[in-house]
């Protein structure tokens, strides 16, 4: 039988072992999540909404707003306040006879702290 205790870290009273597993998961998936982050919105909106540290990416629509924090904070080294989402909708494509539809997105805006900034966009 394997001791259980021995396979977890230590646990703080307000911490369950439900937050360790899903810290396990988020630690493994951290890669994965970046990747999921697909472009950078680049319309007028978001443009206009980077003077007020607010960015906006699109995403898959299965990333939630807790790990697009985690994985926006560890890799851009920023602290980030708030994250808002919304589901966008698929649009049709029409090839010849045939009619599909084309990826759906999830656009992610995610505020940050004011001291902290993404280099998006380089000088020129």
């Amino acid at each position: 039988m394997i001791n259980k205790s021995k396979l977890r870290p230590s646990l703080s009273m307000n911490s369950s072992p439900d937050n360790y597993l899903e810290a396990d998961t988020l630690r493994l998936h951290q890669g994965i999540l970046i990747d999921e982050i697909k472009q950078i919105s680049t319309t007028k909106k978001a443009l206009w909404s980077l003077e007020d540290k607010k960015y906006t990416f699109l995403a898959s629509p299965f990333v939630t707003k807790e790990w697009m924090k985690r994985a926006i904070e560890s890799c851009f080294n920023v602290r980030v306040i708030k994250v808002n989402t919304s589901n966008l909708p698929t649009k049709k494509k029409r090839v010849g006879k045939f009619i599909g539809s084309k990826a759906k997105f999830k656009k992610v805006t995610v505020t940050l702290d004011p001291n902290d900034e993404i280099p998006l966009f380089s000088d020129i």
